[in-house]
């Protein structure tokens, strides 16, 4: 688990490392078909061809090597705190309106567990 931690921070700071990585396996990929008889342009389109979309594993590694409730999370923070300088009565009606609201689910939760 501390191994997979220390991934996910560690990919924080170099995604841009995963590009260079996809063009080495695609590099590779294509020294192969050369050596396989291919002249180098139609050993390239063999290769991507293989390798599959870059873009696609980019985002595939992106999606594993992130934090996604922890940036979910930071960015719902910062679109409230941005509500909340625009409008600040806005926002203190909408936490009021939500302790009143809760209140009766509250209760009626209560009532329920007790009757059924």
């Amino acid at each position: 688990m501390f191994r997979k931690l220390k991934l996910r921070f560690r990919a924080l700071f170099r995604r841009n490392d995963i590009g260079d990585e996809i063009e080495l396996h695609i590099e590779r990929l294509t020294d192969e078909f050369v050596a396989q008889g291919l002249n180098p342009w139609e050993a390239r389109i063999a290769a991507r061809r293989q390798f599959g979309s870059p873009a696609r594993i980019q985002e595939q590694s992106r999606d594993l090597f992130s934090f996604g409730l922890l940036e979910d999370l930071l960015r719902d923070v910062s679109h409230a705190s941005r509500v909340f300088g625009r409008s600040p009565l806005f926002f203190a009606a909408r936490l009021s309106s939500w302790r009143w609201a809760s209140a009766p689910i509250a209760r009626f939760s209560t009532w329920f567990t007790r009757f059924s």
